[in-house]
C-alpha cells in the first residue's frame, strides 16, 4: 500500500479528521442534509434517489478536474482479504491506477463498534474521478439497500479540496454535504430547498435562511 498520503492528508486538513466518518451532518456545523427518496416502490425510491443525487452533485462539482472519491469498507487485514471489493469496483468500470490511488487501513475493535463481531479493519481508497465514475459510484451508494447490481459494498464520499466541499450519499434515503465553502452551500440550500430533510430543516434554516 502507498505510504505517502498527500490527497488524504489534504482532505483531513480541509474537512477534518472525521471527513470519512458516518453521520457527517451531526459532526460538522453548517452542513446540509438532503432527502433523496420519499415514498413508493423500491424501484421508485431508487429512481428518485438517483435522479436527485445526480442533480445535486452536478451542481456541486460541475466539471471540476480535481474531484476525488473515497471508498471505505470493513473487512480483513491487507488487500488480499478484500479482493471482492476490488472486483465490485471493476464491475462498475472503476479502474484504480496505482500511481494516483491512496489506500490505507485503520483497525477497529469490538469496544469501538458494537456491530462488529470481532476486531476488523476499515479500508479507505482515494482516487481521482470524472463525472462518469461519480455517477457509477452514486448508483452504487443509492442502491446499497436494494437488490440492484452492479454495486460495491462500501461507503462513498466525493470531495474537492480546492472547492472545499465534500458530499456523502449514504444510501437512497439521503446525502450529507460538508465543507467551508459557505457560498456554495448557500446556493445549494436555496436551489434545492425542497429536497432538504424536514427532520433537520430547523437547524439548516438557522444557518442558511435569509431574513
Amino acid at each position: 500500500m502507498k505510504n505517502i498520503f498527500l490527497i488524504r492528508d489534504l482532505a483531513y486538513r480541509t474537512f477534518g479528521k472525521n471527513a470519512f466518518e458516518h453521520g457527517l451532518f451531526s459532526l460538522h456545523e453548517q452542513s446540509l442534509r438532503f432527502e433523496l427518496s420519499v415514498e413508493g416502490s423500491f424501484v421508485e425510491l431508487f429512481n428518485q434517489a438517483l435522479s436527485k443525487g445526480i442533480e445535486i452533485l452536478d451542481n456541486v462539482f460541475g466539471k471540476k478536474n480535481d474531484l476525488y472519491a473515497c471508498v471505505s469498507f470493513y473487512g480483513g487485514k491487507g488487500l488480499l482479504a478484500n479482493l471482492s471489493i476490488f472486483k465490485q469496483l471493476k464491475s462498475l468500470d472503476i479502474e484504480l491506477n496505482k500511481s494516483s490511488c491512496e489506500i490505507w487501513q485503520e483497525q477497529y475493535s469490538q469496544e469501538e463498534n458494537d456491530d462488529l463481531e470481532e476486531n476488523y479493519f476499515r479500508t479507505f481508497i482515494i482516487f481521482p474521478i470524472g463525472r462518469t465514475e461519480m455517477l457509477s459510484l452514486l448508483w452504487s451508494a443509492v442502491s446499497s439497500d436494494f437488490n440492484i447490481s452492479p454495486k460495491v459494498s462500501a461507503h462513498i464520499y466525493f470531495f474537492s479540496s480546492k472547492l472545499q466541499i465534500l458530499a456523502h450519499p449514504y444510501d437512497d434515503r439521503g446525502m450529507d454535504i460538508i465543507g467551508s465553502n459557505h457560498d456554495l452551500k448557500q446556493i445549494l440550500f436555496d436551489s434545492f430547498n425542497s429536497y432538504l430533510l424536514d427532520y433537520d430543516r430547523e437547524i439548516m434554516n438557522k444557518n442558511f435562511m435569509k431574513f
